[in-house]
Parts: C-alpha cells; sequence; structure tokens
C-alpha cells in the first residue's frame, strides 16, 4: 500500500532547511570572530607566560608558607624574608651588583659638608634575574584602639591572683609551711612601685572562711574598671594618636589605601624591619661604645670594594648579640592588620606584577591571612602589539 505524501511536513522540512542555510555564512563569521577574538586575547594576556612568572616569584617569596603564621615572631621572621626576597630582585643591591660612592666619579672625597651630595654607582656585575624591582617593598600596619576590659574581666585581676598566690608558687609548685598571703597587691611597672607605692593598687583580700575566687568575685569590696593584667582591643576602630609616634620613631607615614587608612613606610629596608622588632639600629640611636659591632651595612675596603674583616652588617640572627634593644614594638596585641606589597617588572615581555600580604588578626588572636600575585601586560611596549591591533579590527 503505497504511503501518502503529507504536503504539510515537506513545506516544514523545506523552510527549516532554507533557514539553515542562509544561518550558514553568519556562523561562519561568528565562529572567525571567536577564533579572533581568543587569539588577541591570548595575545594580550600570555597565561602561561603570567602563570611561570607567579609561581616563580611565589617560591621565592615563599607565599605557601604565610597560613601557618599565627604569631607575631613568625611575622617578624616573615617580613625579613619578604625583604631578604625582594633584595634579590633589586638591581641597585649593593651587596650582588654595585658599589656606591659618595661624590662625583673620579671624586673620592668622603666629607659631607651639606645634607645633600652626588651618588656614583659603579656596576660590579650584571644583574642576572630575570624580574626586576620597580618600587621597594612596602609594609604598613593598622592599629585598633586600646579600650577597657569589662564584665568579668573586671573581676579577673583579684580573683586570678589570690586564687594563684595562695595555691602555687610561680613555676606550680605549691606553697609548704603555714606562709600565706594576706593581701596582693599589683604595681604596673617597677617606676610606679619605686616612685609612687602608695597609688599601687590592691587587687585581692583573702577571706579565709570562703572559697578564694568566690569570696573575690561576689564581695562588695571597690572595684577599679577594667583589668592591670588584660588588655582589651576595638580592632575596628582605628586608633589615630599612634601617627605621632610612628612618624617619630620610625619615619613613618599615614597611607590611605583602599577606603583604609594604614601607618607604614613606601621605601621599607631591611634595617627597618629590626627598628620595628625594637632593635636600636638606626644610625643615630646606635651607642657605638656599648655596641661597635652594630652597623647595617656592610663595611668595605674603599679601594677593592671586599668586606673588612667583622666588616658583615648585622642580620636578623645576630642583631640580638650586636645591637641593643628597647621595649618598644611595631607590632603587639592592638594591631589588627599588617600588608606587606612589592611591584615587579619583567623585560622582554613586559609583564608588571605585584604581590601583596595581608596579615589579619581577629578579636580571638587568630591571625587570618592571604596574599594576591596580580600581573598586568604592557602590550604597548611590545612585539605583539601591531599583530594584536590588526586582529582587533579583522573583529
Amino acid at each position: 500500500m503505497a504511503k501518502k505524501l503529507r504536503i504539510q511536513v515537506l513545506k516544514d522540512r523545506m523552510v527549516l532547511e532554507r533557514d539553515m542555510s542562509g544561518l550558514f555564512v553568519p556562523w561562519i563569521l561568528f565562529t572567525c570572530i571567536i577564533v579572533f577574538f581568543f587569539q588577541g586575547l591570548f595575545i594580550e594576556i600570555p597565561f602561561s607566560l603570567l602563570h611561570e612568572i607567579k609561581l616563580n616569584l611565589s617560591k621565592n617569596f615563599k607565599l605557601n608558607s604565610i597560613a601557618d603564621i599565627n604569631t607575631y615572631t613568625d611575622i617578624y621572621k616573615y617580613l625579613s624574608e619578604f625583604m631578604e626576597a625582594a633584595d634579590r630582585f633589586d638591581p641597585l643591591n649593593r651587596e650582588r651588583f654595585v658599589a656606591r660612592r659618595y661624590g662625583k666619579p673620579g671624586d673620592v672625597s668622603r666629607v659631607f659638608e651639606k645634607d645633600e651630595t652626588d651618588v656614583t654607582i659603579v656596576r660590579e656585575k650584571k644583574f642576572f634575574a630575570v624580574s626586576a624591582l620597580i618600587i621597594r617593598p612596602m609594609i604598613m600596619m593598622q592599629r585598633g584602639t586600646r579600650v577597657e576590659c569589662t564584665h568579668f574581666a573586671e573581676h579577673y585581676d583579684r580573683l586570678y591572683s589570690m586564687a594563684r598566690y595562695l595555691r602555687y608558687k610561680f613555676r606550680g609548685q605549691r606553697l609548704e609551711g603555714g606562709w600565706q598571703p594576706k593581701r596582693v597587691w599589683f604595681a604596673s611597672s617597677h617606676d610606679e612601685l619605686k616612685n609612687a607605692s602608695g597609688s599601687v593598687k590592691e587587687m585581692s583580700i583573702r577571706e579565709p572562711t570562703e572559697v578564694p575566687y568566690l569570696s573575690s568575685y561576689s564581695s562588695n569590696q571597690e572595684n577599679t574598671k577594667g583589668s592591670r593584667l588584660l588588655m582589651c582591643v576595638k580592632r575596628g576602630v582605628p586608633n589615630s594618636t599612634m601617627r605621632t609616634k610612628l612618624e617619630t620613631q620610625y619615619m613613618n607615614i599615614k597611607i590611605d589605601r583602599d577606603d583604609d587608612a594604614f601607618f607604614g613606610d613606601f621605601l621599607t629596608e631591611s634595617v627597618d624591619i629590626l627598628a620595628y622588632l625594637g632593635y636600636k639600629v638606626y644610625d643615630w640611636e646606635i651607642d657605638k661604645q656599648k655596641y661597635p659591632r652594630c652597623f647595617t651595612t656592610d663595611i668595605r675596603d674603599s679601594v677593592t670594594g671586599e668586606t673588612l674583616p667583622n666588616g658583615t652588617k648585622v642580620s636578623l640572627k645576630d642583631v640580638d648579640e650586636r645591637c641593643g634593644r628597647s621595649g618598644d614594638r611595631w607590632q603587639d596585641v592592638q594591631t589588627s592588620r599588617i600588608q606587606a606589597q612589592v611591584f615587579l617588572y619583567t623585560p622582554v615581555v613586559e609583564v608588571f606584577t605585584r604581590i601583596k600580604v595581608d596579615f589579619r588578626i581577629l578579636d580571638t588572636g587568630l591571625f587570618s591571612n592571604e596574599y594576591q600575585v596580580k600581573s598586568f601586560r604592557m602590550i604597548r611596549k611590545t612585539n605583539d602589539w601591531n599583530r594584536w591591533v590588526a586582529i582587533t579590527c579583522v573583529q
């Protein structure tokens, strides 16, 4: 039995094939545009090159290690390593690539009669690193505001001090014999104890008939708000009073970035990290009589340029033996954020890279650390520019 041809189905099929044939040319053009687009994109952003640059810098700056940092001591150590890594990419590094002389070429006079002088730089060997610094490392800090501790913290001094000294000595050994403290006093410093003993605060009064910690917390004795043992900080509220001290002590300036205010330095040197640790390493504060070997630049022979015996500059490893130290610290419990940045340039491929490391100290004391490595290419300065323009025009 012969099948009947369905005219409507045949008509629909012919209309579909006509429409498809009409879309063939636009489809070819669209495919070409996509191909040219990705070709231009790979010229503008060479992903393989950027990955290799980031991988190299990540290894040199030990970026994978910052996740494990959770103490201020580790931050100081990493910042020192950060500076050492930056020095490896610095063409003006005096230890590796150049020598610096004060005065004009041929002038060996080292007598400074003015605050400004000429500088002559002599290349000792070629700079062999692939990438080079374009801006010295920037180390910046945000600080929170210190506030008085409240609630249970108001009673902590009296509670803990009496409970501690009624039971144990300092190293955890039990007190032997009948002697027990009747009162516990707390001086905030030796100067207070020496000069104003009448103002030393009484922290605890023993009441033998009651449990010490219970009586201390529930008694009606006069209480001073806050605590001398504990320190409370509002990290979300910046401390504006630190500006003068940081400017005077560390030559820091106020830096506004990303709607945040930092204290720091655009041209941080390794010696600054030592100063932030509390060591007296700046030239104007070194006691030459007491610390004759505390110097932060290698002492070299003026003719040969070789480092003299015992002329090696002080380092993080031996700074404690060779330099004095103060009690001040650039970072302490009030620090809420520490940021280190450096900018580098990779020639030939014309790529600029920014490395940023962030240490955020949370209210719980936990360190939340992260880093960013961002690169972009100055394609206008490369041989690929004309090819990129041609591809873009074709699109």
